[in-house]
């Protein structure tokens, strides 16, 4: 207290009352300082405060982006099989390993396909995927001789979800080249097996023509059907329709896909393999007939197992 008195103390009226007390003199623009500092805050901490208000009372909230599931689902198949052909930079046909060289040889493949009880598609049949989609459950595996995926399912599977099963399947049992859907992989991503194809239906096609030509069959011409013909009005103006195909730019392009195939719901699958077990007619001493017994014998056979 005394300090403080010694400070105030003395007449404010002279002139040089800063110069008699050189204390309050230092103390003067320590004190403004301060003043301003804790003004300064105040002004900070109130400013903060307003801003942090408005920005509570009004948010700014992104609007989350909802994908469907179906959608999802689609766009994860899809990458996953498009980034086959980046990792087959390093190992080489790995994707295709399980897949017989026949199906690239027609003629090898049709000599083996005819055998009703062939071991080709019989393995093809024991290759399964059970896979979970949004709209539920699938049982998928790869039919040789229809050249398509066959699947059970107890709902209705979308054909765009389907086809993405189809690309896990060929993914997961290494058969690439058996995916020949255009939309999805084009370019030089394509797969062998649509040239095949082609090729095969133009010779089919070739070949059936020499058969009607040397059968004597022409050509079925519409215009020379029987089909009525109309009057002709003097005063109507008639143009006969074209009948022939233009091949022009805008055609649609005809683009390969998967052929799928509905085997109907999974009560209809048989998981037991019955191939190559024998029939066993029957067991113990006495020997089984394959042709039902008449009593006569029967008895007979009885008689004799007695004595």
């Amino acid at each position: 207290m005394s300090f403080i008195k010694y400070i105030f103390s003395g007449t404010l009226g002279s002139r040089s009352w800063s110069m008699s007390k050189p204390i309050f003199a230092l103390l003067f623009p320590i004190l403004g300082i301060n003043l301003f500092y804790v003004y300064y805050s105040m002004y900070k901490v109130r400013w903060s405060w307003f801003v942090g208000k408005k920005l509570i009372t009004n948010p700014v909230v992104d609007e989350p982006v909802v994908v469907h599931p179906e959608t999802a689902y689609i766009e994860l198949q899809k990458s996953r099989l498009l980034a086959t052909f980046l990792r087959e930079l390093k190992c080489s046909s790995v994707y295709n390993a399980n897949i017989d060289p026949c199906f690239y040889d027609m003629e090898k493949y049709n000599t083996i396909i005819q055998d009703p009880a062939n071991e080709l598609e019989a393995s093809w049949k024991r290759r399964i995927l059970m896979e979970t989609t949004p709209r539920g459950c699938v049982m998928m595996y790869y039919d040789a001789f229809k050249h398509g995926f066959a699947y059970y399912s107890d709902h209705y599977i979308p054909s765009p979800l389907i086809n993405a099963v189809a690309m896990k399947y060929v993914v997961v049992y290494r058969c690439r080249d058996f995916f020949l859907d255009e939309t999805i992989l084009f370019d030089e991503k394509q797969s062998p097996f649509v040239r095949i194809q082609e090729e095969e239906e133009k010779a089919t096609k070739d070949k059936k023509t020499v058969e009607n030509k040397e059968k004597g069959l022409a050509a079925i011409d519409v215009r020379t059907g029987p089909f009525a013909k109309l009057k002709q009005f003097s005063g109507a103006v008639s143009e006969k329709p074209s009948l022939e195909v233009s091949n022009t730019a805008d055609a649609p392009v005809m683009l390969a896909k998967n052929r799928i195939i509905h085997l109907g719901k999974w009560v209809n699958f048989n998981i037991l393999n019955r191939t190559g077990i024998p029939k066993v007619v029957g067991s113990g001493r006495r020997p089984q007939p394959e042709i039902p017994m008449k009593f006569k014998d029967y008895m007979a056979l009885k008689m004799q197992v007695k004595a």
